[in-house]
């Protein structure tokens, strides 16, 4: 047997205004053929995991072609097409084939499809026929589609959020797979959806009702009444006609597999009040800044400028505050800011730079703010992620700068990326504990690490394209009636349940 392994990795933020284009992709992985396996072997990543399977299973891997890139503004639709035309050669040149294994984030949006995922794995499924077996992985803010669905014999999300099995996913996807081509039938998957979206900051799998749900699915699997499962929230600041949260139940007989699809999405929409975050104002911020144990900082969460939910993370705005009021404060924080990069290079280490900071990408949203800042070092931004996630892969946040101001540190770059790993600020000379602040621009990605070192956590909103006020943002192509825009009861043609 024959099984085509294929990636296609992005999340988009419809409402940054910053588009994701070729060299966003070429910056974080883009790789064909052979290469696949010599960059992606030995990775806690799906693709990763999804060699292993096959390699266990004694299946022949034709590797594809791999793009992936960081959270961000809708994809320029020509790199979509770049995707399509690599995977079109990539199949035709090696029929036949048994099947197709896909790594993807999900919730992709482009200049021209608002489905993109949907729109590959229908040309996937045109071009290798009925009777291959095509099994995606997907993060669990994936917008799942009845198109993903329809062309997909398995589609497994992350369970974990924080996700911490993102290579465990993509094991699930393919061992699925593989035993629906060792000539395992009995392998039903049921879909439904929920009308509504939910601020990625405001929930946890390990914890609260969510938990719960999550528990009780894990013990359904453990039992045998299922053979796999996924909840899917969708990434919230994705405004397409076509979205929802998604429930996925995997049966050996349909009517089970439906059954649970049904009583999960309406257990989830019963709890969607109580997934909210707990802000603070900078003001409290502050005082409880001042009582921290001297080894342990306090960590403020600026979830809503977080490039990992595909915002501009250019806002300055905390810190600034933290400038001009408790200037006393030791602090740290990271800024996408790519004038301030070239300023800081083309003036050197050790120059003092006149200029302003913030507001360069999403200037709708972010205001530049006047500062003094001393160029500490410079840098190519390329580093291994600490983990515990994505352990040892690598990142590259484009050229950077460390720049001081007053009592903060800034490490500015062009490309940020993975803002929830402490090795954003570690690799470029900022230990954590060291200050007495912290500002993290990431939604939950952050909890593993810095759970573990923070005397507190305090999350903050300053309103940018990852805001938790969904009802704020301009959503012009999602459904009105979703929550949390609407107080209206589950509408009925949302309580569809198909299987296959």
């Amino acid at each position: 047997m024959r099984v085509l392994v294929m990636e296609f990795h992005q999340e988009s933020n419809s409402f940054c205004p910053v588009k994701t284009v070729f060299d966003d992709y070429s910056r974080c992985s883009v790789l064909e053929g052979e290469n696949i396996f010599k960059k992606v072997r030995g990775k806690k990543l799906a693709l990763a995991a999804m060699l292993d399977a096959l390699d266990e299973a004694g299946i022949t891997i034709v590797p594809g072609y791999a793009m992936r890139a960081p959270a961000g503004g809708i994809v320029e639709h020509v790199v979509v097409e770049h995707f399509l035309q690599k995977m079109e050669k990539a199949i035709s040149d090696n029929m036949p084939l048994d099947g197709a294994f896909f790594s993807m984030h999900g919730a992709t949006q482009s200049t021209q499809v608002d489905d993109v995922c949907g729109s590959i794995l229908q040309k996937a499924r045109k071009l290798l026929g009925k009777k291959a077996v095509i099994s995606v992985s997907c993060d669990l803010h994936a917008n799942v589609t009845d198109l993903m669905f329809k062309n997909a014999d398995f589609i497994c999300g992350y369970l974990t959020y924080p996700h911490m099995d993102i290579y465990e996913t993509g094991y699930r996807a393919a061992k699925l797979g593989i035993r629906k081509l060792q000539g395992d039938n009995n392998l039903h998957m049921a879909w439904t959806r929920l009308p509504m979206i939910l601020p990625a900051c405001g929930y946890s799998t390990e914890s609260d009702e969510l938990g719960e749900i999550m528990q009780n699915l894990k013990n359904l699997k453990q039992n045998g009444v299922l053979e796999d499962y996924s909840v899917f929230q969708m990434q919230p600041w994705l405004d397409v006609s076509n979205g929802g949260s998604a429930i996925i139940a995997i049966a050996r007989d349909q009517d089970t597999a439906m059954h649970y699809a049904k009583e999960t999405a309406q257990s989830v929409w019963e709890i969607r009040d109580f997934m909210k975050p707990k802000l603070h104002d900078l003001e409290e911020v502050i005082e409880l800044a001042k009582t921290c144990k001297v080894d342990k900082p306090l960590v403020v969460i600026d979830f809503s400028d977080s490039t990992n939910a595909g915002a501009a993370g250019d806002n300055f705005d905390i810190a600034a505050y933290i400038l001009n009021n408790a200037g006393n404060l030791k602090t740290a924080t990271v800024i996408n800011d790519a004038p301030i990069v070239e300023k800081a290079f083309s003036a050197g280490v050790g120059a003092v730079l006149d200029t302003y900071i913030g507001g360069s990408r999403d200037k709708k949203r972010s205001t530049p703010v006047k500062v003094k800042a001393i160029v500490c070092s410079l840098h190519d931004g390329k580093f291994l992620l600490e983990g515990p996630s994505m352990r040892r892969v690598n990142c590259n946040i484009g050229r950077t700068a460390v720049l001081s101001i007053g009592n903060i540190d800034v490490v500015a770059c062009t490309a940020m990326a993975s803002t929830g790993d402490p090795q954003l600020f570690r690799h470029f000379g900022i230990e954590p504990t060291f200050y007495q602040i912290v500002i993290v621009k990431a939604n939950n990605s952050y909890r593993p690490a810095y759970e573990k070192i923070a005397d507190r956590i305090c999350l903050v909103d300053t309103h940018c394209a990852a805001t938790s006020f969904l009802e704020t943002l301009p959503f012009k192509k999602l459904p009105g009636f979703f929550h949390p825009f609407s107080k209206s009861a589950f509408p009925e043609e949302f309580r569809v349940v198909l299987s296959k």
